[in-house]
């Protein structure tokens, strides 16, 4: 069934949304009362948005919008390539469509677009894929970067026909982000998800579609080759180097499961600040764990007595 600007397009957004646990929106322009509105089950989770310096200074797309995000616990991404407009339950399910989330897109003013939308509940593990991989080349928006953005904006009183670029360091600016960490229990799960898809089920291919976008790997390849690949990209990730330091760095040259919790919530740039049961609960330390040691033979993990998991360094 069609989604119609006018008709029933602005209900049947507002019922996906509103119906779904998890919400990551790719829209190239974006207002931010839209974003208000479909948000009242407040299960928006991440937003890509174009955010060209035109789109800011016309008003096409809201600035402000980082603002409201960063009060509702929503991460924002900026990403110039976007033209893309859906909404994706980062499942099986997505809304897609031509209109942008702005009141002429999806909204039912006096004045709107033509614009038809759909849905689907059956992407394959190459859309998942092809939506992370987009998710892996945005730029995340923080306070620097956003102040950066509205001291250009604000500097035109009017639309230019030139406008300045931003220099964007999608590496330093996302890589101490707790989506930069593998989701995969382990590299051979990784792998074995990639080339026998059809045996597993939606999650596992989530996490699979994440660590392959995360890592620009080509996992159709012989095994041997795929885990040097991604021995090489896991191992000098910055987010890797620095929890392995901090371990290396203890004069017990190990760190028990708290310890790394608390490390992590210390260290990410995930906003807002994971709390510690959500750490423990998405299992990332036990990930961390199973991947450190697998790849680097330096590093060890163990049960000692009834205390919990530690992790040690046994080189030199």
């Amino acid at each position: 069934m069609l989604y119609k600007s006018g008709i029933n397009l602005l209900s049947r957004t507002t019922e996906f949304f509103i119906n779904e646990d998890l919400v990551i929106l790719f829209s190239a322009y974006i207002k931010t009362d839209i974003i208000r509105q479909l948000n009242s089950n407040f299960n928006i989770k991440q937003i890509i948005v174009r955010w060209e310096i035109e789109d800011l200074v016309k008003g096409v797309s809201d600035l402000d919008l980082y603002l409201y995000c960063k009060e509702n616990n929503i991460q924002l991404f900026r990403n110039t390539r976007i033209h893309l407009k859906a909404a994706w339950n980062f499942d099986s399910k997505i809304l897609f469509g031509s209109a942008n989330y702005t009141n002429r897109g999806v909204g039912e003013s006096n004045i709107y677009n033509y614009e038809l939308s759909g849905t689907s509940e059956t992407m394959s593990f190459s859309d998942k894929i092809y939506l992370n991989n987009i998710i892996k080349s945005s730029c995340i928006i923080d306070d620097n970067y956003y102040h950066q953005l509205k001291k250009i904006v604000d500097s035109f009183e009017n639309a230019k026909i030139v406008y300045p670029e931003v220099e964007e360091n999608i590496i330093e600016t996302n890589s101490f982000l707790l989506s930069e960490l593998p989701m995969s229990l382990s590299p051979d799960d990784l792998y074995d998800v990639a080339i026998r898809s059809e045996d597993y089920d939606s999650l596992d291919h989530n996490c699979a579609a994440h660590d392959i976008a995360l890592y620009q790997i080509d996992v159709f390849q012989d095994y041997s080759t795929f885990k040097l690949q991604l021995k090489d990209k896991f191992n000098s990730h910055p987010f890797i180097l620095a929890l392995k330091g901090q371990i290396k760095s203890q004069s017990s040259k190990s760190l028990n499961y708290g310890r790394v919790v608390q490390w992590i919530r210390e260290n990410t740039t995930t906003v807002p600040t994971p709390r510690s049961w959500e750490i423990k609960e998405q299992q990332i330390v036990n990930i961390l764990y199973t991947w450190i040691c697998y790849f680097d033979d330096d590093y060890t993990w163990e049960i000692p007595g009834n205390r919990s998991e530690v992790i040690f360094y046994n080189g030199n």
